[in-house]
């Protein structure tokens, strides 16, 4: 499927270590992409050309500009150069679905917390003591039989 950025778009690139990374379209003049994106690297929101902003991995649109707002998308994305760099509250997702949807979120963050969450009660659960139906007693973590 080609590529054929517009303005507004919300894109998508793999990132340092594999980490998908979001920016957003914000002008496409003169055969020469520039991308805003909240840059781990440097610390806050920049403006680069999509080549720096891609750092030669493939490039995917994630999400179109709705039509007749790609002006509002760009303009949102622009208040933020220079605004710094935060894992947790403010990141490349966080950054990129504000402009595209006027909300300050990062579905990418909330899936790693549930999978987390998810890992967390495995781990949990695993450690709990098991029942042993042929004996009809519990087994402790080590596998001994526990206590009554």
């Amino acid at each position: 499927m080609e590529f054929n950025p517009r303005l507004g778009d919300k894109i998508r690139t793999i990132g340092r270590g594999g980490v998908p990374h979001y920016g957003i379209i914000v002008a496409t003049s003169n055969n020469q992409i520039r991308v805003a994106h909240n840059s781990k690297a440097h610390g806050r929101v920049v403006i680069e050309p999509l080549w720096n902003f891609s750092l030669g991995q493939p490039v995917f649109r994630e999400q179109q500009a709705p039509i007749g707002h790609e002006q509002v998308v760009v303009k949102r994305a622009l208040e933020f150069i220079g605004k710094l760099y935060d894992f947790i509250n403010f990141n490349c997702d966080h950054f990129a679905t504000y402009a595209q949807t006027g909300r300050i979120e990062s579905p990418q963050l909330q899936n790693a917390f549930w999978v987390s969450v998810a890992l967390g009660i495995c781990i949990f659960t695993r450690s709990e003591n098991k029942y042993d139906r042929q004996m009809g007693r519990y087994r402790d973590a080590n596998g001994r039989f526990a206590r009554n």
